[in-house]
């Protein structure tokens, strides 16, 4: 279920209202802890991250999102990687290559410049 729910968490600056942010910020902090510290090897499924990525891509080319939305969903994904990497997800050139195809954000940057 972790899975699940990150991809709402990384998506939810560009579909959540303001009422409603507060709590999916929590929520995402709360997941985050999960996969660094417990079920490491549980929590994110083989491929898991290549289809978030595919999907993210899609959804921000595809809409009109202001540039804060998207920075944020960029840095909530960007934080979801690094805590992956940390739980042992494994990061390979394939997924860099469709990582580097998102609009750039600087957490995103220096999290791939310490893969290569």
């Amino acid at each position: 279920p972790v899975s699940g729910l990150l991809v709402w968490t990384v998506l939810g600056p560009l579909v959540v209202g303001d009422k409603d942010k507060l709590a999916y910020s929590q929520l995402h902090y709360s997941l985050l802890h999960h996969i660094t510290e417990e079920n490491r090897e549980y929590s994110l499924p083989s491929g898991f991250l290549s289809n978030l990525t595919e999907f993210l891509l899609h959804t921000l080319n595809t809409g009109s999102h202001m540039d804060c939305q998207t920075n944020q969903t960029l840095d909530r994904f960007g934080q979801m990687v690094e805590a992956g990497r940390a739980a042992g997800s494994r990061i390979d050139e394939d997924l860099v290559l469709l990582i580097n195809q998102l609009p750039y954000n600087r957490l995103i940057n220096i999290i791939l410049s310490n893969i290569s």
